[in-house]
């Protein structure tokens, strides 16, 4: 699911909380040393994103938070910014080489670490310990 989350909107953070947990705490962030990821430059997204895609042309840069029960890829459209909620039993990341992928059933964003020297991201080992985590603690026998 898809937000707008360019100005602050109580239903709109209701909604996020309820879906992939609210934020951890100062506390959480302090253990898990840090809950966001490096600047990522996207390189590919789904058609499902097309209308989001309006205003591309330049290059463009996507964060993503760790969250209790998902992830939150957020990315701008111009002035405007999105946040791309993924519980974390739709979640699937892949890895190649340089390029980090992120899937949520046929929705896709496609990208890499920004800066030349930066060979992959220590954060998607990150997402799949958390994704591991919550998948034990909801359904231990999986």
């Amino acid at each position: 699911m898809i937000f707008n989350v360019t100005y602050t909107d109580k239903k709109t953070i209701d909604e996020i909380n309820a879906l992939v947990g609210p934020p951890f705490s100062f506390l959480d962030r302090m253990r898990k040393r840090g809950i966001g990821s490096e600047r990522f430059s996207i390189s590919e997204m789904s058609e499902g994103f097309a209308d989001y895609r309006v205003g591309f042309e330049d290059e463009n840069y996507c964060n993503i938070e760790l969250r209790p029960g998902g992830i939150i890829v957020r990315f701008s459209r111009i002035l405007e910014r999105f946040a791309w909620c993924i519980p974390y039993y739709q979640l699937a990341v892949y890895q190649n080489g340089r390029q980090l992928s992120i899937f949520r059933n046929a929705e896709f964003i496609k990208m890499s670490p920004q800066g030349p020297g930066k060979k992959s991201s220590p954060f998607a080992r990150k997402i799949l310990d958390e994704k591991n985590h919550y998948l034990t603690q909801k359904h231990p026998r999986l």
